[in-house]
């Protein structure tokens, strides 16, 4: 008997498998080793790569923030990872929102009553209370920007307006998870150090 298998699930079990490599990777090899080997400034470009690859998949989102980790504990400044990285999610971001904005012209009543609810909810609240929600919501969470993007879409909350703050949430959570890293590292010793 043969058992079929979604195409959603394969998805995720592939997602999770390279998220299981990855974790393995990062903690079998001597970081500050990779990070001499390859230089710096590659250390940089290759967090630009991870942030774009990152930026347009929720699967790959674990993986970026390991990467982000690994590439601090190796000696890489976490303010300055969070400035090279913070526009390529943000590229990211701004697929989603498209996506979203084109997906609300064809979204079924059902939906777009969901979204009116949440204008509504959001209309409750000061005009300053969107950028503020938009930056606790980049900075503090590990939540996908994907939802958020594709809410803002739906309400018709231009991406313009939201942009300083969604910049600024991906330099706040990339530099504390460097820091948080670095001090993890120093007191546990993982990474290979």
């Amino acid at each position: 008997m043969k058992i079929k298998v979604k195409k959603s699930h394969k998805i995720i079990l592939t997602g999770i498998i390279l998220i299981v490599l990855w974790t393995i990777i990062l903690t079998q090899v001597n970081l500050e080793m990779l990070i001499g080997n390859i230089g710096v400034r590659n250390g940089y470009l290759i967090a630009l790569v991870v942030a774009l690859l990152g930026g347009v998949s929720t699967l790959t989102t674990a993986s970026f923030f390991a990467t982000i980790g690994a590439l601090s504990i190796a000696g890489l400044d976490p303010f300055f990872l969070g400035l090279v990285c913070a526009p390529a999610l943000a590229l990211g971001d701004y697929i989603f929102y498209y996506l979203g904005a084109r997906g609300r012209d064809i979204a079924s009543y059902k939906l777009k009553n969901r979204t009116g609810k949440i204008e509504k909810w959001f209309d409750k609240y000061p005009r300053w209370f969107r950028p503020l929600g938009i930056y606790i919501y980049t900075a503090f969470t590990p939540l996908p920007a994907d939802i958020l993007m594709v809410a803002l879409a739906f309400i018709e909350y231009r991406f313009k307006r939201a942009l300083p703050w969604i910049l600024l949430g991906h330099i706040t959570i990339i530099t504390w998870l460097g820091y948080v890293a670095k001090l993890t590292n120093s007191v546990t010793g993982i990474g290979g150090n």
